[in-house]
């Protein structure tokens, strides 16, 4: 499902975008495939952080208590999609 949505309903958010930033090369080689017409507006900017804002927790057990996230629990965090903002 997820393959047609991006070729049908994605193709014509990417086709009608004035630019397409993408988060890594391998994703803007993905949605090149779904439409040629968009390879001049797609480009690659890196996630990144400012690391004097944000920094891992120097209580991590702290942390989970006050969020009641449970020690033994793996956390992963992924964030994947074609998205009209």
């Amino acid at each position: 499902i997820y393959d047609l949505v991006d070729k049908t309903w994605g193709k014509f958010i990417l086709e009608s975008s004035q630019e397409i930033l993408c988060g890594s090369k391998e994703t803007k080689a993905y949605i090149e495939t779904i439409s040629g017409k968009i390879k001049k507006k797609t480009h690659v900017l890196y996630n990144g952080i400012d690391s004097d804002k944000f920094k891992p927790a120097e209580n991590k057990t702290a942390l989970r208590k006050q969020l009641d996230i449970p020690n033994n629990k793996f956390i992963c965090l992924t964030i994947r999609r074609i998205y009209l903002a």
